[in-house]
């Protein structure tokens, strides 16, 4: 989450990983969408790396815009979701979001900067989503304990890993 704060770090970050990880890969599975367009130039960035690098991709073969997308089964999915939010702002929390283990803990979120305070008094509800992954034993605690925070409701959308398991599937096909 620390990163998604700064989308420069975050892209640098990317590019350092797919850099070092190209030195003994043949191939690297980019868990990342194009994240508000930090990475939207990551494969021709990346051209002639001489590793091959694959991306999450809905059913219409497009790259995920963001985990979120790719969590409720791609791009349209997330156009719809925003879209029966009943006008109301929605903050989405997957299971790794909302884990203890974030870059910003529970206990520094009332410390956000003056914008990202603003940035969350947008929403009025939070969105749980089920991806029907259960390694997070604290996820509707920690859900709970952020909607409290900032005075949001919780509402629950069931969620996918159809889209990572198929491009999974995708990246280990090809030579």
């Amino acid at each position: 989450m620390g990163l998604h704060i700064d989308n420069e770090l975050l892209k640098a970050e990317v590019y350092r990983s797919i850099r070092e990880m190209s030195g003994f890969s043949d191939r690297i599975l980019i868990f990342y969408g194009t994240c508000g367009h930090s990475l939207v130039n990551i494969e021709k960035d990346f051209e002639g790396l001489g590793c091959q690098l694959y991306f999450l991709k809905d059913d219409k073969g497009e790259i995920v815009e963001d985990c979120i997308g790719v969590a409720l089964g791609g791009n349209d999915a997330y156009a719809k979701a925003m879209v029966d939010s009943e006008g109301e702002g929605t903050f989405y929390l997957t299971p790794m979001w909302a884990s203890g283990r974030m870059e910003i803990q529970k206990e520094k979120i009332s410390e956000l900067s003056g914008l990202g305070k603003m940035y969350i008094r947008r929403y009025r509800r939070v969105a749980k989503i089920n991806t029907g992954l259960s390694y997070e034993p604290d996820f509707d605690e920690n859900v709970r304990d952020f909607a409290r925070s900032f005075n949001l409701k919780v509402v629950e959308i069931q969620g996918s890993k159809k889209i990572a398991e198929q491009s999974y599937q995708d990246a280990k096909k090809f030579p």
